[in-house]
Parts: structure tokens; sequence; C-alpha cells
């Protein structure tokens, strides 16, 4: 089976989300070092990937972090509606009835091509490419999931439920929020209550600041 095929046997039908006004869109940010240097690999990256979304290739993430892995993934999310605070009008809806199923299909579809990828590299003898995180941009806070092994996916959407739920409950404070680790990549200046075995995330404020916050109710992180 070729590369393509076997992409297209992944994918899920297409589905509606809102009008061509108000739908969310994608585009595939990958930030690898020394991708710019390398014509090969970037051509076979803009055609692997091209069918899902937009591609952009950088040396590093657009969204800044301290401590950068060789190779992140970003999903930057445009929607110009409101969907994190339930005070906003209709924000509850679109983010149950428009967002979530989207982001839902367009996981799916990032997940099973970068594993689809690297088993036909490997059947091939050419280079997988293993991500160290895959980000999420959504709005002001980007989300930064570590993966399995293999490629697969954490559970990033009951993350960002139990995010928002936490968000509109004020747990977070007043101070707008623009980065999460899960797990977090680096030691946190406050640690927010005790480990309990639960997973722990990295918040990072918009003044630079950062705390530990336990979660106790996402799935635990993918084990290499």
């Amino acid at each position: 089976m070729t590369f393509s095929r076997r992409l297209r046997a992944h994918q899920p039908r297409p589905g509606k989300y809102g009008d061509t006004m108000t739908r969310p869109t994608a585009l595939l940010e990958f930030a690898i070092k020394g991708i710019e240097s390398d014509e090969d690999l970037a051509i076979e990256l803009r055609r692997s990937y091209l069918h899902i979304a937009p591609v952009r290739l950088l040396e590093s993430p657009s969204v800044k972090r301290p401590e950068l892995p060789e190779k992140v993934l970003t999903i930057v999310v445009k929607l110009h509606k409101e969907y994190w605070l339930d005070s906003a009008e209709g924000a509850l809806a679109t983010w149950q009835d428009l967002l979530i199923p989207w982001l839902k299909a367009k996981l799916y579809k990032v997940e099973k091509n970068i594993i689809a990828y690297n088993e036909t590299a490997l059947e091939e003898n050419l280079a997988q490419i293993h991500f160290d995180r895959i980000g999420l941009l959504l709005g002001p806070v980007c989300f930064f999931f570590k993966t399995a092994s293999d490629g697969s996916f954490p559970a990033i959407l009951e993350a960002l439920e139990h995010y928002r739920s936490s968000l509109n409950e004020g747990i977070f404070g007043e101070t707008p929020i623009c980065r999460v680790e899960i797990p977090p990549s680096a030691e946190s200046e406050e640690p927010a209550g005790e480990t309990d075995g639960s997973q722990q995330w990295e918040l990072v404020y918009n003044d630079g600041s950062s705390r530990l916050f336990t979660c106790a109710s996402t799935a635990q992180e993918p084990n290499d």
C-alpha cells in the first residue's frame, strides 16, 4: 500500500463544523532544528501533511519556550468566535458543538498521519520523525503535550475540557495564561498543592510567572 493510500484509509469521513465564516481552520507548524537546510525533508513533510492543513516549517516554535526540544509539531487553530469563557454569548455552544468535534477529527488525522509516516519510513529505510511535543495553539494559550514513543497522543481533549472548566471556575487566578505544559517541561517556581500521583501541568502566565497545577481527572502521560 502506498503512503498516500494508507493515509486516506485512516481518515474519517468529512463533517460539517459550521458555515465557511465561523468554522475553525488549522495550520500545521513544524519546528525542527536544521529544517531550513534539509530541502528533501521539507518537501517530504509538505507532501505528506498538506492534505490535512497548510504547512509552515520553522527552526523553532513560534510560541517561545525556555527549553526547545528538537522536534515540535504545533496545530495552530483559528476560530473567530469566543469559546473559552462561558460569560461570552454562545461560547459554550461554540465549544461543545463546533470546536470540540472539529478538534477530535483534526487530532485523529494528525495522529494517524504521524504513525503512518513513520511506518512507511521504516519500511523504506528512511528517517522517522518522532515529535518531542505536540502543540495546540487555541487563541491566547498554547498547550504542549508529550507524545508516546510511537507517536500516539495523550488524552488531549480531556485535558482541554478540564482546563476550560477550571478557567471558568476561577481556579487559575486573574492573570492570563499563555502556555500550558503537560507534563511540565521544567521545574516550576510555585508548586500548587502536593503531588499525589495525579498528572502535573505547568501553567505559564503572561507576566512570566509559572506554577504547577495538579490535575486529577486527566489520563496519565504516555509511556515511552
